[in-house]
């Protein structure tokens, strides 16, 4: 122990980052990628957390060395009451523990309807008491007879956290008795709530059951720094939501929203690069793909699925996305009919196209495919990086189409 403590506070701080392993930066991947990504190695991570930990209670000096990167990042997987109350407990302690938090990322346990509620302990329910007034907060006073409590202990660890910059929380289902995710933001009889997240750059919520964006939206109006947004399964039913000027990535999975109210919540955003949004359905896909044309000459990556109909005319106004240069989508919407049109309409700034493969592959499509690409290049002097969703590199049309022809 005695070297390590001799060393450079430098050279210390690497070597505690190494047991870690690097920090997730989320970015322009999640928004290219069609699959969650994965940000992490929980593995590796728990393991180096693991070990800063016990060498955080060798000694004094070298718990002051191992804080910071200790508490850095904090991933919670399956959390219960039990979990969250301890990281609370020692944030009440040791508060500076809290300021250190970047990256926080918390999976609610499932409750079993089955399985009674634990009883939380007298003492830990006078700290969250303590804590909510600390924080100019109302919270009813049998919040730990019901199975949110955890969402309650999530939303606590968030705002006690008030330097993170990433947040990936998944709360407990929405059934039965329920609360609404962050009603309590409103503060106690309408008085103003002094929590901010200035720091905030990437966030990510889920909720089986549904969130709206009227719960979220007290929690986005307090991340003035907000870039990335990604929304799991949440409703969109108000006219009067905004999403945050400064924006540059949103990520809508699942999620319930008109082309009319996708206009409203994006008004005022000037910055909008990339683009996800998966629930397209016959009836709204021209209407929606206007609304998305409003921020054609910003967004660079759009992520679509068609699904076209090649018996149905296709209305796309995607000549308006002039800055467009990635594009995922679905191969079913290629090929014969409708699938060419598309391909007629891609812009010219795209320099690549990813698809995915609902269904499995099928020989003949791909070689539909191969010759609409064919036809495009040499239409506009312009090649295209084509990637198909589970096959290795990049899609060489032009060997598939030498391949057919002998």
């Amino acid at each position: 122990m005695a070297p390590l403590l001799n060393l450079p506070l430098e050279i210390t701080h690497q070597i505690l980052s190494e047991l870690a392993g690097p920090s997730p930066e989320p970015g322009l991947d999640m928004f290219l990628s069609q699959d969650e990504p994965q940000l992490f190695d929980a593995d590796r991570l728990n393991l180096g957390l693991s070990s800063m930990a016990k060498l955080c209670r060798t000694c004094h000096q070298l718990r002051e060395s191992v804080e910071p990167q200790l508490n850095r990042f904090v991933y919670i997987q399956n959390a219960d009451a039990k979990h969250l109350l301890s990281i609370l407990r020692k944030w009440n302690a040791r508060p500076h523990c809290a300021e250190y938090t970047r990256f926080l990322a918390i999976r609610a346990k499932q409750p079993r309807s089955s399985v009674a509620l634990e009883n939380i302990a007298d003492p830990d329910l006078v700290l969250v008491s303590n804590l909510v007034k600390q924080l100019n907060l109302q919270l009813r006073s049998d919040w730990f007879e019901f199975s949110w409590r955890v969402d309650i202990l999530i939303e606590l660890v968030m705002f006690m956290a008030r330097n993170v910059q990433w947040i990936d929380v998944s709360f407990t289902p929405k059934k039965g008795i329920y609360r609404g995710s962050f009603d309590w933001l409103r503060g106690v009889d309408g008085s103003p709530v002094s929590i901010r997240f200035n720091h905030l750059r990437h966030l990510k919520l889920f909720q089986s059951g549904s969130l709206t964006m009227d719960e979220i939206q007290p929690l986005i109006d307090r991340a003035p720094n907000l870039e990335y947004l990604y929304l799991d399964t949440v409703q969109f039913t108000s006219h009067k939501n905004r999403l945050p000027t400064s924006l540059t990535g949103l990520c809508l999975t699942g999620c319930s929203i008109t082309p009319a109210i996708f206009e409203s919540v994006t008004t005022d955003m000037d910055n909008l690069c990339h683009l996800r949004y998966d629930k397209t359905s016959l009836r709204q896909q021209s209407p929606m793909m206007r609304a998305f044309a409003k921020h054609g000459t910003t967004l660079k990556s759009l992520l679509v699925y068609f699904h076209l109909d090649s018996r149905l005319e296709v209305d796309l106004p995607l000549d308006s996305f002039k800055s467009l240069e990635s594009l995922t989508t679905d191969l079913r919407s290629f090929g014969q009919g409708g699938g060419s049109q598309l391909m007629r309409l891609l812009p010219f700034s795209l320099r690549e196209l990813r698809v995915v493969s609902f269904g499995g592959l099928q020989k003949h499509q791909l070689c539909y495919f191969a010759d609409e690409l064919s036809d495009r290049e040499k239409r506009l002097s312009r090649h295209l990086s084509v990637y198909i969703d589970g096959a290795e590199g990049m899609f060489d049309y032009h060997r598939l189409r030498r391949d057919m022809t002998g």
